[in-house]
């Protein structure tokens, strides 16, 4: 799972150093264990493991700003195109007034926010 979460990385364009190792294996824990909670499963299927890896990424890059966000200059968050549609081509711009932080912030809550993947995977609690 790790190896996931690294990989989500820098794939953003994060290095992840020995140092980040320990608050990767914290966070997949601690987020591990809230999936489970909510849920009432004792394992995370396959299909949340995803879900599980960004809600990770998404806690990591969070904690990264609010420590050091000097560690993320790195992410080249300015990049022009918000969405690309395929059926009948649409490309939409993204708003230029927006700044690094501001998209970033919208990068971590899209990373964290994926709570509604969990609603199917929930059982009853006797």
């Amino acid at each position: 799972m790790e190896d996931l979460v690294i990989r989500r990385l820098e794939y953003f364009g994060y290095k992840v150093s020995h140092n980040d190792l320990y608050i990767i294996r914290f966070l997949t824990e601690k987020v591990g264990n809230l999936i489970k909670i909510d849920c009432n499963i004792s394992d995370i299927p396959g299909s949340l493991k995803l879900s599980l890896v960004d809600n990770v990424v998404g806690r990591f890059l969070l904690e990264k700003k609010t420590i050091d966000p000097k560690s993320l200059e790195f992410i080249d968050l300015e990049t022009p195109i918000k969405q690309i549609q395929e059926g009948d081509t649409n490309i939409t711009f993204t708003d230029a007034a927006k700044t690094p932080e501001q998209i970033l912030d919208e990068l971590i809550n899209h990373l964290i926010s994926k709570e509604i993947d969990f609603s199917c995977y929930r059982k009853i609690r006797w």
